[in-house]
């Protein structure tokens, strides 16, 4: 769940997932809690759900035994954490222990024929592991996620043993679109029509891209959209941005609006591609640089750590840096 205190539509859901599950060829399944989930709730069914062979493990237990599920195959690990190298989307923070770094692919590798991973929303295998991965969330949870493809994962074994050309992702179809518009005030009404007729009951951000955003500007939105026949719902739209235009390269102002909206990935680009001196050829291999930089430094010793991100602090200040 993506709370810990899901809706009894959302209840309802999970329990007649779990029971459609149990009339099919699946005669196992096993489910991890999250960051999100209770701990309390997930485990309050495990006696029940265990009769039609669901195991559930709402958090870790004092006894590692307990979470040990014996079968006849391959090895596998499920966990819900942040491995080294991951590539995270919008609200995905670093899942981590008091003060123990995220853990490197190559512990799984060595130990499990598969690893299952949850927490990064975007499918990925980890360290370019084919045997450790990441599916994904199925559904897009933010914008930031509205070109990507979900998927889950389907492992096929052949005597007990799994090989690596029997791993395969399967594509999940998406009910709701999520669609990013953005301009000024009439291009952003002209934007949503469009999308009132192309795509009805899409979720859409708007961004507004003027200098002073109009504190009633959803309601000039919706006003338009029924002005021209189209009722409330025919679009979700679920989120307003401000990007003022930036006025001047150094101008610290539109930086601040946006900042927060940014990983560390994202902003670098953004000063990569605000450093006119550059070729492409060089803010590629830059690019590449400072990704194998942040992978490296999340993995270290927290004096390390802060180190890194005097300099990132810095660097954000000044684009010469980036040479």
């Amino acid at each position: 769940f993506d709370t810990a205190s899901p809706s009894n539509a959302a209840r309802s859901l999970y329990s007649n997932f779990l029971s459609a599950l149990a009339d099919t060829c699946c005669s196992q399944t096993i489910i991890t809690g999250g960051n999100h989930d209770s701990p309390s709730w997930l485990n309050a069914d495990q006696s029940i759900l265990n009769r039609i062979g669901v195991k559930v493990l709402g958090q870790a237990s004092a006894d590692p035994e307990d979470e040990i599920f014996v079968h006849n195959g391959p090895v596998i690990a499920m966990g819900h954490l942040f491995a080294v190298g991951s590539l995270r989307q919008d609200g995905e923070g670093r899942l981590t222990v008091g003060t123990l770094g995220e853990i490197d692919c190559a512990f799984f590798s060595e130990l499990f024929d598969y690893t299952a991973l949850g927490h990064i929303h975007t499918p990925q295998k980890v360290g370019g592991c084919t045997r450790v991965r990441y599916c994904g969330s199925p559904l897009k949870m933010s914008f930031s996620e509205r070109n990507s493809t979900k998927q889950v994962i389907l492992l096929e074994t052949s005597e007990g043993e799994l090989k690596e050309d029997t791993i395969r992702s399967v594509e999940v179809p998406q009910q709701k679109e999520l669609l990013s518009i953005r301009g000024h005030e009439e291009q952003l009404k002209t934007e949503l029509l469009k999308v009132a007729q192309e795509s009805p009951g899409a979720y859409v951000e708007a961004v507004y891209e003027g200098s002073n955003l109009p504190p009633d500007l959803r309601e000039m939105l919706s006003e338009n959209l029924r002005e021209h026949r189209f009722s409330d719902t025919a679009v979700n739209l679920v989120l307003i941005k401000h990007e003022p235009p930036q006025q001047g390269r150094n101008s610290h102002t539109a930086a601040i609006t946006c900042i927060k909206e940014l990983n560390e990935i994202e902003m670098f680009e953004r000063i990569l591609s605000d450093t006119d001196d550059l070729d492409d050829c060089r803010r590629k291999h830059l690019m590449e640089l400072y990704k194998e930089l942040i992978a490296k430094m999340e993995d270290a010793p927290e004096d390390q750590a802060e180190k890194l991100n005097q300099i990132t602090a810095h660097t954000f200040g000044d684009t010469s840096l980036c040479e």
